[in-house]
């Protein structure tokens, strides 16, 4: 039953990957390595060329070509892609937009929780505007692959998307996935989670063991339960999900944000 269901069905054929200097770009790159071995993913190494500034035409083709190259000693299928535009976030989102992508990956580094950006300019932009699934990371710079995942399920941060995206990257790496059961404090209740705790068998047998429920506490916030387990547990990585309104409008609730922004590890938002 779980395996045939729609709302967790994660299509991972076709996957985009923005690359830009640094290790950030490098890792959700590996990530989406990881996912490609595991399900043989076509993988889109894809850069904007800023026609106004920014770096040569030979700084960019290395950046794909790169991802190319490393895709080939691996027997992994990646298509070196570069555009230009006069703007970077611009760029990404009309690529992402008029192709026929399953997956989107950005990257970022953590955000100080008085900013009011998450995922810096060119991430929130390409968040909010992108019309494929999209995996957002904010990076700590810790080690990969990850060990631990760390999944809260609760309406309120998370979605069955992201909870499926969570359990193929599992599966993929070999981590050990946690779900801390907050479903107390949804305050609205659609579905509840209810297929994924009624078919835990069937998840097991699909991606693996390895899978541990935690139960919620005694706090009084969703927040601070995060953070108590994320003490105790020292996740590698917390994925949390969310979902654009009938109009197309992305809203990231005061939660996700300080989850993100203030946990001690890599936080993976993923955008259906």
């Amino acid at each position: 039953m779980f395996e045939a269901s729609r709302s967790y069905s994660l299509k991972l054929e076709k996957m985009m990957v923005p690359m830009a200097k640094g290790y950030r770009s490098k890792r959700v790159l590996d990530i989406a390595f990881d996912l490609s071995r595991e399900y043989n993913s076509e993988i889109i190494a894809f850069t904007v060329k800023d026609d106004v500034r920014e770096l040569t035409w030979s700084d960019k083709v290395s950046l794909v070509t790169n991802a190319y190259k490393d895709g080939k000693e691996q027997n992994i299928k990646v298509i070196p892609r570069i555009t230009t535009s006069s703007s970077v976030r611009e760029g990404i989102v009309k690529e992402a937009n008029t192709h026929n992508y399953d997956l989107l990956f950005i990257a970022s580094g953590k955000r100080s929780p008085l900013s009011a950006s998450l995922l810096g300019g060119i991430g929130d932009y390409v968040l909010k505007n992108s019309r494929v699934t999209t995996v957002a990371a904010s990076l700590k710079n810790r080690g990969y692959p990850y060990e631990k995942i760390l999944v809260p399920v609760s309406e309120y941060l998370n979605t069955r998307t992201a909870v499926s995206f969570a359990l193929h990257l599992k599966k993929a790496i070999g981590a050990k996935i946690y779900f801390a059961d907050l479903r107390k404090y949804d305050r609205k209740k659609t579905h509840g989670f209810s297929l994924l705790f009624d078919n835990m068998d069937e998840v097991l047998k699909i991606f693996g063991n390895d899978i541990e429920i935690i139960k919620s506490g005694m706090s009084t916030s969703i927040t601070d339960e995060v953070s108590i387990i994320s003490r105790n547990i020292k996740p590698s990585v917390v994925i949390l999900g969310i979902r654009s309104d009938p109009t197309g409008r992305v809203r990231i609730n005061s939660s996700i944000k300080s989850i993100m922004k203030e946990s001690d590890h890599d936080a993976i938002l993923v955008k259906k």
